[in-house]
């Protein structure tokens, strides 16, 4: 009982591995426990190809995306051109006790926090059918990132 108690601490302080580094990564203390039995309501704007990409990832590993207009969705997704000072690429990824969500100002960045969400879930996701959990606790966390240089590769 011990062991599981500080295992769980754990989740909540220990920053997790995203490559590449994100600019800022704060961890919350709160953890976002998704139901994955009953699939994981998603609800977008702006960026539905992202959100479909999203669904076809989860759908791989044998979880359901879905599609939900409510606000109370668990993985909220959208543009944002709020956040223009982000660049195209930038975004903001905020995990807690309501839920996930991502903002960017465009979709470009809508992707690559995916991306660093997508890294967030077990390995096993990333099996066809690899999904055997029926519920999922991520560790809450704020991430404001965007490229370090306006070029990509070597």
């Amino acid at each position: 009982m011990l062991a599981t108690l500080l295992m769980s601490l754990s989740v909540l302080t220990t920053a997790p591995a995203i490559l590449p580094a994100p600019e800022r990564l704060v961890m919350t203390g709160t953890t976002c426990r998704l139901a994955l039995k009953r699939g994981l309501t998603l609800s977008q704007v702006g960026c539905e190809q992202e959100a479909a990409w999203f669904s076809s990832w989860l759908q791989n590993a044998g979880v359901t995306a879905v599609s939900s207009r409510d606000a109370g969705a668990k993985l909220r997704l959208r543009v944002d051109p709020k956040l223009a000072s982000l660049g195209p690429e930038g975004y903001e990824l905020d995990i807690d006790v309501k839920g996930i969500r991502i903002a960017a100002p465009a979709r470009a960045g809508v992707f690559h926090g995916l991306q660093t969400l997508r890294q967030l879930f077990p390995p096993q996701f990333e099996k066809h059918n690899g999904a055997r959990e029926t519920a999922l606790e991520i560790a809450g966390i704020h991430v404001s990132d965007r490229p370090r240089f306006s070029w990509r590769g070597l």
